[in-house]
């Protein structure tokens, strides 16, 4: 199976290679085939997950829990599926790491817990 980049303009596919994707498309000539269409997405980032850490230490300071205990709990709260099975922030894209993070901080603040504007800004 092949898998293309392009840009949808006007209800049409414009692929970023056009050859290769015209060779995998002639390839498929006559037999059935699955398209699958959706938003690129990118993996959460090296600097998101420092962020998210530096603020697991400064709350924990706070809460006199360990940054790993908070990640444990704020996963459990954050990212468990509608089975309780925590999915946890390794898979997360960079969208999905920024709305887990600011569910954090939000709950932090609720506790009584202030991240430094600083480190979130």
């Amino acid at each position: 199976m092949s898998q293309h980049l392009g840009t949808m303009k006007e209800g049409r596919f414009v692929p970023d290679d056009r050859e290769t994707f015209s060779k995998a498309c002639r390839a498929r000539e006559g037999k059935r085939t699955t398209v699958s269409v959706g938003a690129i997405t990118k993996d959460r980032t090296g600097q998101q997950n420092r962020l998210m850490w530096a603020v697991y230490g400064a709350a924990s300071k706070d809460l006199g829990y360990t940054r790993e205990e908070m990640h444990a709990t704020f996963c459990a709260m954050f990212t468990s599926d509608e089975d309780g099975i925590v999915r946890g922030t390794r898979n997360m894209t960079t969208i999905q790491h920024i709305e887990y993070l600011g569910k954090v901080v939000q709950k932090l603040a609720e506790m009584g817990c202030v991240i430094p504007v600083e480190m979130v800004d």
